[in-house]
Order: C-alpha cells, then structure tokens, then sequence
C-alpha cells in the first residue's frame, strides 16, 4: 500500500482559456484586478495547496496510484467590487504509473 501527501506551491507563468463556444482568452496574472485588461482572464500568480495519493506496489515492481491536488488559496485577482465573494481554486486529479529500479 502507497499513501502520500504534502503540500505545493505553483506560480503563473503563461496560459490561455478556450471556452465551450470556441472563444479563446488569454490569462493575465497579477494579484489585483486590472479593468484595462477585463477582456482577459484574470488570476493571482501564485497558487498552494495539498496532494494526496493513494496507490499500491505489486510485488513485479509495478506501481499504480490515484493523486488529488487541493487548492487551498482563492486564485482570482481581488477586484475590490463590493458585494464580489468569486472564489477559484484549483484542484486537479491524476492516475500514475510507476516501476522501482
């Protein structure tokens, strides 16, 4: 039996959204809302949070493991709107596999 978990700190680097209908936004980090730039996506820069992992070694050395990463810090930029409570947090899933050497 695997389990793991810790945190994660990420940083906004580049990125573009492409929504259901096709349109494509590029993403603006920055920690405060810009409303020169309110065609764009807006998102802090920096992101942390926990990962979790439960997995199991089988005895030819093969690994299997299900990940979950929990996002513990609001990522949208302040807009400093009275009445905005918009929350984003990232959380992500994954499935890996793995041999020991």
């Amino acid at each position: 039996m695997l389990l793991g978990f810790g945190p994660y700190v990420g940083f906004g680097i580049n990125g573009k959204v492409k929504s259901a209908n096709g349109t494509k936004r590029k993403v603006i980090f920055d920690n405060s809302y810009s409303v020169s730039e309110a065609e764009d996506v807006q998102f802090k820069k920096m992101d942390a949070g926990a990962n979790l992992m439960v997995g199991y070694e089988f005895k030819s050395k093969l690994s299997a493991a299900l990940k979950a990463l929990l996002g513990l810090i609001d990522i949208n930029a302040d807009t400093n709107i009275p009445g905005d409570e918009t929350r984003y947090r990232n959380t992500g899933f994954g499935v890996s596999l793995g041999y020991r050497l």
